[in-house]
């Protein structure tokens, strides 16, 4: 069962029965620890003197074992108050002498309660490193607060808790469980304690463990660090066999290279080798383990330079086309060493050449080259073993006499030209030609064809008539230069045809066009249709028509309207000439349309209109308004063809609208209607404020709604009436109505201010006094007991003579389901049944008291599993040091036990028992101090439920088993 006030309960439980809570002696010193702790200190005016002194206390103790310096553990402290202000840095303080004085001269700033901004203060200044705070250590944070906060954290905490802080809270007041518990780090148990500001010391040592847990020194080393590899070494951290670690290390250049390693839970250490020489590298060991959880350790390595060699790389034998590269070669090459030789264009170096040639060749010859032209020529060794820089040279083949043809043009027509060349001499090898050809016009869209190296002639065709093309003849040869040779050649001009566009069936609306069909036999041809309104020519609607068509009809046109009909035949082998024509459509009787206005109000008014749109589902009316002193701000609304009325609502008062509804329709041409409408003044309204539910800590401001435009808004100022210096102000919306003022103080005279802000009316400010009610005393603690399956009980204390009676609620989370028990004044205890097992649930105690106020305190419970438990557990102390505890069988498929002694005095103990042990010896018990002993059954398929059993051990007379409080 999850018990919100487990620890503050506890010390209560212990206080009951006449026990004291022996403290454990701290240690002497903490060794091996690394880490940077800050403390965030709630130094606001909602703590008191007493209560910060014993928080002050509370860390002294809790550091006081710790060794401190930049090799082993830092701290800092950081206060919550209106602004936050750091106390000391991580790197202030060296010694343990320097900290302790430090805390003890450490001063209240009181202020606000302002959480949310300590935290984002923490966190800026965590990842700008300005506390002092180191890279490659453990960082935590311990929350020491009153449960109060006067702004959000959740949002601040998560960014903090991404850099890798772990949070621990420490809560002295009530606080919000489920916030606090989303707060602190997973799992909330370990990391979020209640306790009583008086009762601190309980969990000093716990929480100190836990600290040691997290910042041990566990460091991850790397020794042996040559050119190529280094060794990393490590503290044993598993135990399991079951368990391992996976070792990941990358190039901090590149991190999407990168290897990884599984070891096994045994390895303190492993070698990474094959490295390159002076490179850096990111080593990361992460710890895999079901049982404990262990931070990933990242160190940063760097591997040896290595002493550099050359490579001095010589030419010879520069021919033409080729020359022979050579160069020394290599003291002992080894099997995985080769060269990567790269040449290039000096001119064009995108278009590079690679050859890998083995590590015992000392010499190359490249060929098939150009003739007077500049090469890059790169050598460069492949090796894992030595570094050799990469020697670069420039080398020019020497130059060839260059070579002509002469292109010739025969046969021009309208559609097609031939072309000719002289054939080369003998001696000259052609591989192939390159013939490009595109309009003189526009180069950017040229046509190409490989020809044959013998080929002499070849006729270019399907070309555009009365048109100039630019033709260039390469020709290809790896051994000669030969110059390319550009020629424009005009195709002849052929007879233009005309196209004869006819117009027929006229009406108000449409028309239709025809044409004889001149492009039916040509193919790939088409007609491209253009037409627009003769006064915007900007707005063309295009159409594209087959080749074949010989009509078409253009309809839904505005009546009473010169159309421009543009008709352009699209060929490649023929010249149409385009044709164009105007045609008016026939005017057609508008019918009028008339707009009136009835009901004018000063926020709405109704228009009508006479029918005038038949074709219902096809056509509509198109109706925008707006501000005449804000026409870039405009309502449109889409009204149906058989609608004659409309009502304008949420108006301005005293503001004049344009009104214009426009009839849609495809059959015929209405003229839209547009006019002018003012709505009635409206006289200046009084604003009158009301305070309702007013409690000691707050109370709600009610007005009647007098805003209705969307940029109106409110000004809310409050402040005590003792000291109007100090006001708060709020902006609110213009449909508010009420608001909650909250955090106020009991007892106390307060003046309130609400401001209307609107440019369109006047409304008089509002100011009224209101009183907040004395503060009440209500139950001061609710205790959560005898936990099953389907019930637990709930007490609460004290008992108050001013209570009338109590209304316990309850409901399980998170539904908004809500049960309700009402009971008198003289109960403080009772049981809920009838629950649903392992359901949490949200339990209220409402105090109601006699003078009609009420008060109320929650709290979380949990019901238990079913069948998930053992049936008993009896302690028996042995004496000599030793306690014996008994069980009963759990339920189920029970695959064995585990059983968890937690000493006050000593180190915590869990052992693992068969299914059919039923007891267990425990030795090292110490005399006088308290200790819990759980048990929990391990199923097959599911987590069984601790059954715990708190015990003292007497001085003198053993304990006989006590049943304590259960958690």
């Amino acid at each position: 069962m999850i018990v919100c006030l487990a620890l503050y309960l506890h010390s209560l439980f212990l206080v009951a029965i006449g026990q004291t809570i022996p403290e454990a002696d701290s240690p002497s010193s903490v060794p091996d620890s690394e880490g940077d702790l800050l403390f965030l200190l709630d130094s606001s005016g909602s703590v008191s003197y007493h209560e910060f002194a014993k928080v002050k206390e509370f860390i002294g103790d809790l550091l006081g074992p710790f060794t401190f310096g930049p090799q082993d553990v830092q701290a800092s402290i950081v206060h919550i108050s209106t602004e936050p202000s750091l106390e000391f840095s991580f790197d202030q303080h060296g010694s343990s002498y320097e900290i302790q004085k430090a805390i003890r001269d450490t001063k209240q700033r009181m202020g606000d309660t302002n959480t949310g901004k300590a935290i984002s203060y923490v966190k800026d200044n965590l990842s700008a490193g300005t506390f002092g705070s180191r890279a490659d250590v453990p960082k935590v944070m311990v929350w020491v607060t009153d449960g109060l906060s006067t702004d959000d954290i959740s949002k601040s905490m998560q960014l903090l808790k991404d850099l890798g802080v772990t949070v621990f809270i420490v809560s002295t007041g009530g606080g919000n469980y489920l916030e606090l518990s989303e707060a602190a780090s997973q799992p909330s148990e370990k990391h979020l304690h209640f306790v009583d500001v008086d009762d601190l010391p309980i969990i000093t040592k716990e929480l100190r463990d836990s600290i040691i847990d997290l910042i041990h020194a566990k460091r991850l080393h790397a020794s042996d660090i040559t050119t190529t590899s280094f060794r990393l070494t490590w503290p044993r951290l598993l135990t399991q066999r079951e368990e391992s670690y996976t070792l990941d290390y990358s190039l901090q250049s590149d991190k999407r290279w990168s290897v990884q390693k599984i070891l096994t839970a045994d390895q303190t250490g492993a070698l990474v080798d094959n490295l390159t020489p002076n490179t850096t590298y990111w080593i990361t060991l992460t710890p895999e383990s079901n049982i404990q959880y262990f931070h990933p350790q990242t160190i940063k390595v760097t591997t040896l330079h290595e002493p550099i060699q050359e490579i001095s790389l010589q030419v010879n034998n520069v021919t033409t086309t080729s020359f022979e590269l050579t160069w020394p070669g290599l003291l002992s090459p080894l099997k995985d060493e080769n060269y990567l030789l790269e040449y290039s264009l000096e001119s064009d170096t995108s278009r590079t050449i690679q050859m890998v040639l083995p590590g015992d060749q000392t010499s190359m010859v490249l060929s098939n080259l150009t003739p007077n032209t500049t090469y890059r020529v790169k050598l460069t060794l492949k090796s894992n073993f030595r570094l050799v820089r990469p020697q670069t040279i420039q080398v020019s083949t020497l130059p060839e006499p260059i070579q002509e043809i002469s292109l010739q043009v025969h046969d021009v027509t309208t559609t097609s030209f031939r072309l000719t060349w002289l054939g080369l001499q003998s001696r000259v090898k052609i591989q192939s030609f390159l013939l490009e050809y595109s309009l003189a016009s526009d180069t950017s869209r040229t046509m190409k064809e490989i020809l044959l190296g013998d080929q002499t002639s070849t006729v270019l065709d399907n070309l555009t008539p009365n048109t100039t093309y630019r033709v260039t003849l390469i020709p290809k040869s790896n051994v000669h230069a030969i110059r390319p040779q550009t020629i424009q050649v005009s195709t002849v001009p052929e007879p233009i045809q005309e196209i004869s566009l006819q117009v027929h069936d006229i009406t108000s609306t449409s028309f239709r066009l025809s044409w004889p069909g001149l492009l039916s036999q040509v193919e790939g041809a088409s007609y491209l249709l253009e037409y627009s309104v003769e006064s915007e020519n900007s707005r063309t609607k295009q159409a594209i028509l087959p080749r074949d068509q010989s009509s078409t009809v253009l309809s839904n046109l505005t009546p009473n309207t010169s159309h421009r009909v543009t008709l352009i035949p699209k060929s490649n082998v023929r010249i149409i000439r385009p044709k164009t024509i105007r045609v008016s459509t026939l005017p057609e009787r508008s019918q009028p349309l008339e707009i009136k206005v009835h009901d004018l109000t000063s926020r709405s008014f109704r228009l009508t209109w006479p029918r005038v749109l038949d074709r219902v589902g096809e056509e509509s009316y198109q109706l925008k308004y707006t501000l005449v002193s804000d026409v870039q701000r405009s309502t449109q609304r889409v009204l149906p063809a058989d609608q004659t009325s409309f009502v304008l609502g949420n108006l301005v008062p005293n503001a004049t609208y344009q009104v214009t509804l426009t009839p849609e329709s495809n059959v015929k041409f209405i003229q839209p209607q547009t006019i002018r409408v003012s709505t009635l003044p409206e006289p200046i309204q009084s604003l009158q404020l009301r305070a309702l539910d007013i409690t000691p800590t707050s109370f709600r401001i009610t007005w009647p709604r007098i805003l209705y435009r969307q940029e109106d808004r409110y000004l809310l100022e409050y402040s005590l009436e003792s000291d109007l210096r100090r006001s708060v102000r709020k902006s609110l919306l213009g449909s508010q109505t009420e608001v909650l003022l909250g955090n106020l103080m009991p007892n106390t005279n307060y003046k309130v201010t609400l401001t209307p802000e609107s440019n369109v009316q006047i409304i008089q400010p509002q100011t009224i006094q209101v009183s907040t009610r004395p503060e009440r005393y209500a139950p001061l603690q609710i205790l959560i007991s005898e936990p099953t399956s389907n019930s637990f009980r709930i007490s609460w204390g004290p008992l108050l003579d001013s209570v009338a009676s109590y209304e316990i609620q309850y409901g399980p989370l998170p539904s908004n389901t809500v049960y309700k028990v009402q009971l008198d004044s003289n109960t403080n205890s009772t049981v809920l049944e009838n629950l649903k097992s392992n359901t949490t649930y949200l339990v209220t105690v409402d105090a109601r008291f006699k003078d009609g106020a009420e008060k109320a305190l929650s709290a979380i419970a949990c019901t238990e599993e079913k069948d998930v438990k053992v049936r008993y557990l009896h302690l028996e102390d042995l004496g000599s040091d030793r306690l014996k505890a008994t069980w009963g069988s759990a339920d189920g498929d029970v695959q064995g036990y585990r059983v968890r002694c937690r000493r006050q005095a000593g180190n915590s103990a869990v052992v693992n028992m068969a299914p059919q042990t039923h007891s267990t010896v425990f030795t090292d018990i110490t005399a006088g101090s308290i200790n819990k002993i759980c048990v929990k059954p391990v199923y097959k398929d599911r987590a069984g439920k601790n059954l715990c059993r708190t015990v003292h051990i007497h001085p003198v007379t053993p304990a006989e088993g006590y049943p304590m409080l259960r958690t």
